[in-house]
């Protein structure tokens, strides 16, 4: 059961990180409104993904750190980072958002193998 919601919750974090990549690459004019609804759904989200981990006993150990690291740079990126404050463009924003979303990869390559070990068990 809760391999089950880790890994829903996973896939939804990336849906969330597919959502802001088109928003920095498109930049619609509504890009702050639409940057901060990805806000709100990847914290909330990586809040049951953090408890859901937290809890569970048959949690592949690769995931819990990783949930754990994408927590603290996703903590800091917004404290760093406003949306009322970001440039796009600027070097170190970008920066600190491609380590995010390098986390986010490896979690979900860390699900994949989980989803693929659940596979094979039953």
């Amino acid at each position: 059961m809760t391999q089950a919601i880790i890994l829903n919750d996973v896939d939804r974090v990336q849906r969330c990180f597919d959502d802001l990549a088109s928003i920095v690459t498109l930049r619609p004019v509504d890009w702050r409104q639409r940057y901060l609804a990805f806000r709100q759904d990847v914290n909330a989200t990586l809040a049951r993904l953090s408890a859901a981990t937290a809890a569970g006993t048959d949690v592949d150990p690769a995931i819990r750190p990783l949930v754990v690291r994408l927590n603290h740079l996703m903590s800091l990126h917004q404290a760093e980072w406003p949306v009322v404050g970001i440039d796009l463009d600027d070097r170190t924003y970008v920066a600190s958002r491609e380590t995010i979303v390098g986390v986010v990869a490896s979690l979900v390559s860390a699900a994949r193998g989980m989803r693929t070990q659940a596979r094979a068990s039953s």
